[in-house]
Formats: C-alpha cells, structure tokens, sequence
C-alpha cells in the first residue's frame, strides 16, 4: 500500500490516483464492437498502468453505445456523444474539467490521438498536473503528442479482426437443395 508522508488519521492514504480520459473511437480506428473494446481496454490499462482507484471517462457516439457500455468496466463513465462527426469527442471534452479535476489528480492520461484532446492536455499541464498519452489504431496528432509527458502505443494489429456482421462461423452455406 502506498505511504503517505502526510497520514491521514489512520496512517495510510491512497496512491496517487490518475484519470483516465478515453476516445473510445478514435483508439479503434473507428472500427467499434463488443469484442474490439474488450481487447483495447485490456490493452489500454497494461499501456497506461491503470489502477483500482483511477477514475475513467470513456466516450463514444450514440451508434456504438451498446459495445462500449457492456464492454467496458462498469467502475467507469461512458459518455454518449451525437452521430455525428467528432460527437463523441465533443461529448467527452464537456465531461471532464481541467480547472477542477487538476488538483484532485497526479496525472491525466489521454486516451486518444485526435488534435481535439490536446487544448485540454494543455489545461491540465498548466494547472500542475502531468499529461500522459496512449494511443491505439488511430494517428496521433502532433500538438497532442508535444503537450504530454510521456506516449504510450498499442498496435491496431493486437485487436482482433473486425467482422460487419459478426464473426465468421466456419460453416459453408450452401444454395439450392
């Protein structure tokens, strides 16, 4: 257990804890089911060293809610952004708060590529707390990638194949009787 050298009143207090800010989508490659979000965020907390105590907002557009929700630990927030072209983005971006949460974390780790995420990473540094970024199948944006400490990748290759309709079944059908 983490000592602190300020105790509280039993002695101990908890480890630094870290939030985590994901871009469901954009770790993906935009290609989101069940079976790919398991896999990224397995993925994801060996690159960013998650913890029990981290705190984790995820974000994804309307149409992949249901994957995202049910493959995701239910500890943390799914926010649900609109269909539309950088949705999810603009709907995580509204649920974190650089001004406040600035102080009650000893880092931010961003999970995405995306150039929209970097005036945040921005807030956060500037207000004290380190910037961290992993990145998955999408490109990273070079503003994003300047602000943070430290970038971590995953390779798209480790997700498993992502199948429109469901994966193959290794049946062969057969028309006509």
């Amino acid at each position: 257990m983490y000592q602190s050298s300020h105790p509280r009143a039993g002695g101990f207090s908890s480890p630094p804890r870290a939030l985590h800010v994901l871009d469901v989508e954009n770790l993906l490659g935009g290609q989101v089911t069940f079976g790919r979000t398991k896999v990224m965020w397995d993925l994801y907390c060996e690159a960013a060293k998650v913890d029990d105590a981290d705190m984790i907002v995820a974000g994804c557009s309307r149409r992949f809610a249901e994957s995202v929700l049910f493959a995701l630990p239910s500890r943390g927030r799914v926010v649900i952004g609109a269909n539309v072209p950088d949705g999810a983005d603009a709907a995580l971006l509204d649920a974190v708060d650089p001004t406040h949460q600035a102080s009650r974390f000893a880092r931010v780790v961003v999970g995405s590529g995306d150039h929209a995420f970097a005036p945040m990473a921005l807030q956060f540094v500037t207000a004290g707390c380190p910037a961290d970024l992993v990145t998955g199948s999408g490109f990273t944006a070079r503003r994003l990638r300047m602000v943070c400490r430290s970038h971590r990748h995953f390779a798209y290759h480790q997700l498993p194949q992502a199948w429109p309709f469901g994966a193959p079944t290794g049946r062969v059908a057969t028309l006509g009787a």
